[in-house]
């Protein structure tokens, strides 16, 4: 690796640390060593431990219709920016601005107040959208898009339909799926 290489690959490992990305993430992402990474992530959080260990699989943090809506938001965004492709590969770019649309989405229906999906929940979505883990699906209902995983624990039908008949998280299901029809 080339020492420009090198300088290229620890901006853009400082630049996803400082947007709130795990260290396994940045480690994959930029090709540098863990060593390097979890040096570099201690040093941008005022010498806090990075954390480390495995990525947590969907099916662990999809474990209700309400949070299944949220994966199913993310998703929807996702693929609203970055098309297709996004079943193939992981753009972080793309994914970092799907997150950001997925966090306005959540800030003006402030209505649900269960916990967000942060970036690294983002990420393992698409990693395991791209490895065939994770599906997007279209209702045959309202032809929105949602999200199924791998040994999901939660119902695979639509969370937006849930929500429509269960009336809970009614104001942002409407105002994500409306656009679909």
């Amino acid at each position: 690796m080339s020492n420009l290489d090198r300088h290229f690959r620890s901006q853009r490992a400082i630049e996803l640390l400082s947007k709130g990305f795990r260290s396994p993430i940045v480690v994959i992402e930029t090709n540098l060593s863990s060593s390097t990474v979890r040096e570099m992530a201690k040093e941008i959080s005022g010498g806090k431990r990075a954390s480390s260990g495995p990525l947590p699989s969907p099916n662990y943090f999809i474990s209700s219709i309400a949070a299944l809506t949220e994966a199913s938001i993310f998703v929807t965004c996702y693929r609203a920016i970055g098309g297709k492709d996004v079943l193939e590969t992981i753009d972080v770019d793309v994914l970092t601005k799907a997150h950001e649309m997925y966090m306005e989405v959540r800030m003006q229906h402030p209505d649900h107040a269960k916990e967000h999906l942060d970036i690294n929940k983002c990420w393992v979505i698409a990693r395991d959208l791209r490895s065939n883990m994770a599906w997007l699906r279209k209702c045959d209902e309202d032809a929105c898009y949602y999200l199924l995983v791998e040994g999901q624990r939660v119902a695979s039908t639509c969370p937006w339909c849930i929500a429509r008949r269960t009336n809970k998280i009614a104001g942002r299901a409407r105002a994500v799926a409306q656009p679909c029809h």
